[in-house]
């Protein structure tokens, strides 16, 4: 997968769980701060369910990071 470097998070939609994975400094640090408790990490992406994407996408574009789709539905 191409990742545009002008994104902060890609979303990766693998169906039962989504990747969330940071591509900039500013992402990386969106993250750390607002995803707190035990993650599942693969790689520096972090696993969630898909009932919480809409939320911490959301989140992420209202604070101003930019956020693109990837992975399998784009």
């Amino acid at each position: 997968m191409k990742i545009n470097r002008k994104a902060d998070l890609v979303f990766e939609n693998h169906f039962s769980l989504f990747l969330i994975r940071p591509v900039s400094p500013v992402g990386e640090r969106w993250l750390d701060s607002h995803i707190e408790g035990d993650v599942q990490t693969l790689g520096n992406a972090i696993a969630v369910e898909p009932r919480y994407v809409a939320d911490i996408f959301s989140g992420a574009t209202n604070d101003g990071l930019k956020c693109i789709h990837g992975g399998l539905l784009q």
